[in-house]
């Protein structure tokens, strides 16, 4: 799975990021994973109208899950966890040992750090913290189980797709309740990685309003959430608590702004705490929703999309975890990680001092308008229109049909396209020429494909790289793919939770 997001991630640059020329030393060879409607008001009165069918998602009683067996094994070498505390576990994403296995990560946190009396609208790095423990153990319904239950959850309810083979729209998700002194509070945990078909989902970014996938995955699951709120009778003194990462913190964003909007819950008692959130919401809403916090390292790229010219924003409070010093302090968190330092740029017109400079060059890169020589219309992505109009449905088909292939096919058509000298690369990138070096090879390996499909969506994608060979001669170069690969690497689980501790 973490080839077909490697693969997926260099879509617009298929054919550079896939040739024999090497990126950093620093990531493994292993496998490489991550990272709307024109309606909010009208979608509540939907919700409203469905709330008493919405439901079949399963409710546990705290007191039938046995935990027992659902505990990772851990390693030997670590000290029991103290009383009071809880254990953050989680294997790191893009880093494997000597061995080729993923690293193992864990941190210890006291489980009081799950506290609200504070004022909704101030940021506490404790919460966080306890965000993260939440968000790290999302995609796994065993682990997530365990998670909820050390701090005390009971009335655990789980969405349908934890045991539902993934689809494009695929949410996975869990809500759960604790009573504490003063009042009940209810968790509700997004998960955001692990995954791969939702990918076409995160690039379907609609003509306008927000993010139509992010908006349509707050929709699938807002009739859950209210009806269980529901379920306690005070429930204008519940305390909501919402996490997540990456895909599913900006679901969670979307979801957010429509409990409040919608006077399901106040901003005094919602609690939003969202890592490396990309752009859902509107930028015409100018509503204020400061109980939000967006936990985000700008060198990553995903914070940087969709581009803020789609019309499309961050709501809430920006809490900024990067830091130039990055590689030191993973390396000082676990002496496995390691990371190149950003080499800065200075050359082919390009100067960057910083991965936040790189991912803005990046983007503003690829949103230059397309002229022709002969001044006809070129099919480019400088808006949001653009997008939609000339790339959306061809770059979510590819998406589909990529990750809807196994790693073992993907890992042999990365191996194909690194064997092509620059001559060969060269005749990817003319009309149909990437399709006809595709076609052949999902044939031998008798995968069924669309014929018409994959040449008209190969073809509509080089129309955009046939227009950007100046990236295409800067990515020659090993300080640009090394910096590329930090962007990916800088949205990763193993980074965010060094950088928030530094915090």
């Amino acid at each position: 799975m973490k080839k077909k997001s490697l693969l997926l991630l260099i879509i617009p640059l298929l054919i550079l990021a896939c040739s024999n020329q090497n990126t950093s030393s620093t990531f493994s060879s292993s496998e490489l994973i991550n990272s709307s409607s024109d309606n909010t008001s009208s979608d509540i009165s939907i919700i409203s109208s469905s709330l008493n069918n919405s439901s079949s998602d399963q409710i546990i009683s705290s007191s039938t899950i046995d935990v027992s067996s659902s505990s990772k094994k851990e390693s030997s070498s670590l000290p029991p966890v103290k009383e009071g505390e809880y254990r953050i576990n989680f294997n790191s994403i893009l880093l494997v040992d000597e061995d080729n296995q993923s690293i193992p990560l864990t941190y210890d946190i006291p489980k009081d750090y799950l506290s609200f009396d504070h004022l909704s609208e101030t940021f506490n790095k404790s919460l966080a913290l306890a965000a993260f423990a939440f968000v790290a153990c999302a995609p796994f319904k065993d682990k997530v189980t365990e998670t909820y239950t050390s701090f005390g959850f009971d009335n655990l309810v789980f969405s349908n797709e934890y045991e539902e083979e993934e689809n494009k729209d695929t949410v996975l998700y869990v809500i759960g309740h604790k009573k504490l002194d003063n009042y009940d509070l209810v968790n509700i945990s997004l998960s955001g990685y692990n995954y791969a078909k939702p990918w076409e989902n995160n690039l379907t970014i609609g003509k306008s309003g927000n993010h139509t996938g992010f908006q349509n995955g707050a929709m699938k699951i807002l009739p859950t959430i209210i009806n269980y709120l529901k379920t306690y009778e005070d429930v204008e003194n519940l305390k909501i608590f919402i996490n997540g990462y990456s895909r599913s913190a900006a679901i969670g964003s979307v979801v957010s702004i429509m409990l409040m909007d919608a006077n399901i819950v106040s901003k005094d008692n919602l609690y939003a705490y969202l890592f490396e959130t990309p752009r859902s919401v509107d930028i015409k809403n100018n509503k204020e929703y400061k109980s939000i916090f967006n936990i985000i390292n700008s060198g990553d790229l995903v914070t940087h999309v969709p581009p803020e010219e789609y019309g499309l924003k961050r709501v809430g409070q920006d809490i900024e975890l990067y830091n130039e010093n990055t590689a030191s302090l993973l390396s000082s968190f676990n002496d496995n990680l390691s990371l190149v330092s950003f080499t800065p740029i200075d050359e082919n017109n390009v100067k960057c001092n910083n991965d936040i400079d790189f991912a803005n060059y990046l983007i503003n890169y690829l949103l230059e308008p397309i002229e022709s020589a002969d001044g006809s219309e070129v099919k480019d992505i400088s808006s949001r229109e653009n997008y939609f109009n000339n790339e959306q449905q061809y770059i979510t088909y590819l998406t589909g049909f990529f990750l809807g292939l196994s790693s073992s096919f993907i890992q042999t058509l990365i191996e194909e396209v690194s064997k092509l000298d620059n001559v060969g690369l060269l005749n990817l990138i003319v009309t149909d020429g990437l399709y006809n070096y595709l076609s052949p090879i999902l044939d031998k390996n008798n995968i069924s494909y669309d014929k018409d499909a994959l040449k008209e969506s190969t073809n509509a994608l080089l129309v955009l790289i046939q227009h950007k060979r100046e990236l295409i001669k800067i990515l020659s170069s090993e300080t640009f793919r090394n910096n590329a690969m930090r962007t990916i690497y800088l949205h990763t689980l193993e980074t965010v939770l060094p950088l928030l501790i530094n915090l």
